[in-house]
């Protein structure tokens, strides 16, 4: 309906300003035709005015001086005398007294009203060796007249018909071109996100229609894919909660009981502390990749040297590798700076150092490294256990991903260090990788960071 009125409004105005151009075309076309016929006829009579003396005869030439009502003429002395008129006129002069003085110096044209009805009356002098003689000669307008409004009732009529028959091929059109539109329309409201199977119809035009429906169906992909991760997310996470929670209930209805010893009142303690650890952990995890996933700014980087936040993470995990008896190096020039959020660095470190001891075995080395590599700086984790199993390395970074019982470990995670290491590596503008050394030495993965 809007494409209709304002089809119906553009083209009424310019069908209306066309007509409007063509009528004064047509109209100025006729009175320059009729200016011209004038100006032929005033050359006529002016064969009759005397070359000496004031004496007209039209005796033998009476059709000089017509006596119809389309033509007429006067002629006025040099005096200023109407000496000779036209049947039509009569005895009174067209022209009045300023017009004739203006009329004996140059030739001219002018409109006006005869008789009740308009004229049009050229003025042109003739010099004779007597004085300077005027001839006004003059014709009706009313047949250029009755010719222009006929061309404005045919041009009104047209116009109509054209505006008519447009706004019904716009109709028409404008709902066929939109019928598809609706159709998707009503099949979207049919569309069920949690329906991995849904669609919307696609035309088989290869036009606007069709690509916006292929467009709405990509998005309806992304949408049921992200629902199918969130819900994942959520029962994956609620299972995970399901342990701890269950091993903390247990610990303190067993505390709780009549009778237990001071020694194994201390142990219940002691274990659900341990439990509420992991709980408080695993809610930071989640925490923190629920906002990564939000689109909140999970890193505030700053110009900060590299070696000092590396060799924090592997003080902090020194009593722990030499428990295991495991080596634990540091391999991080002075020199190497980088735009880094410290904290949230030394998370995703504290994550990967984790995973690195757990698998790797007494007697084995773990090494923190960073270097600088075609213009980006690494960060690399590498320990000497079995390595990641192939199948999941391209899928090594997913959420609550663990790798199989291959890949030895002492109290698995709820498998979200590598997502949040992927998360932090992001939030700094580069990316995570993982992947096996050469000959089965290990495990390394690596944080890439712009320069």
């Amino acid at each position: 309906m809007r494409l209709l009125v304002a089809y119906l409004v553009a083209s009424t105005v310019l069908a209306v300003s066309g007509g409007i151009v063509f009528e004064r075309q047509l109209r100025d076309g006729l009175v320059m035709s009729m200016d011209t016929a004038l100006q032929a006829r005033a050359g006529e009579i002016a064969q009759v005015v005397p070359e000496a003396g004031t004496e007209l005869n039209f005796q033998d030439e009476p059709e000089r001086l017509t006596t119809s009502r389309a033509a007429f003429a006067q002629i006025f002395a040099p005096s200023g005398e109407l000496v000779e008129a036209s049947e039509a006129t009569g005895r009174r002069p067209l022209l009045n007294a300023a017009e004739l003085a203006t009329a004996r110096r140059s030739a001219g044209c002018l409109t006006r009203r005869l008789n009740g009805e308009a004229v049009r009356l050229r003025a042109e002098p003739v010099a004779r060796p007597t004085g300077k003689w005027t001839i006004v000669v003059g014709g009706s307008l009313e047949p250029s007249q009755s010719a222009i409004s006929r061309v404005r009732r045919d041009l009104l009529a047209a116009v109509a018909g054209l505006v008519l028959l447009g706004a019904a091929g716009v109709w028409l059109l404008a709902g066929a071109a939109l019928r598809p539109v609706e159709r998707m329309r009503l099949a979207a409201e049919d569309v069920h996100v949690r329906d991995p199977a849904s669609r919307l119809e696609v035309p088989a035009t290869r036009d606007e229609i069709a690509r916006l429906g292929r467009t709405f169906n990509d998005l309806l992909a992304r949408l049921q894919e992200a629902m199918r991760r969130q819900r994942r997310f959520v029962a994956e996470a609620g299972h995970e909660l399901r342990s701890p929670l269950a091993v903390l209930q247990a610990e303190l209805e067993l505390a709780a009981k009549p009778g237990r010893s001071r020694t194994e009142m201390a142990a219940a303690v002691h274990n659900a502390a341990e439990e509420s650890r992991r709980l408080s952990r695993l809610a930071d995890n989640l925490l923190l990749l629920a906002q990564s996933d939000e689109g909140v700014p999970l890193a505030r980087p700053q110009r900060l040297p590299l070696a000092p936040v590396l060799s924090g993470a592997v003080d902090a995990m020194t009593r722990r590798a030499c428990r295991r008896a495991v080596g634990l190096q540091v391999d991080a020039p002075t020199g190497i700076t980088a735009d880094i959020d410290p904290d949230r660095l030394r998370q995703a470190l504290d994550n990967l150092l984790d995973n690195a001891l757990r698998a790797t075995p007494q007697g084995g080395d773990v090494i923190v490294r960073a270097r600088r590599q075609d213009g980006r700086i690494l960060i690399e984790v590498l320990d000497s256990g079995p390595g990641f199993p192939e199948g999941f390395l391209p899928s090594a970074f997913e959420r609550f991903r663990r790798a199989d019982d291959t890949r030895p470990r002492d109290g698995a995670g709820a498998g979200l260090g590598l997502a949040i290491v992927q998360a932090v590596a992001e939030a700094h503008e580069g990316r995570a990788e993982a992947a096996n050394q050469p000959a089965g030495a290990g495990a390394v993965v690596r944080i890439v960071l712009p320069r």
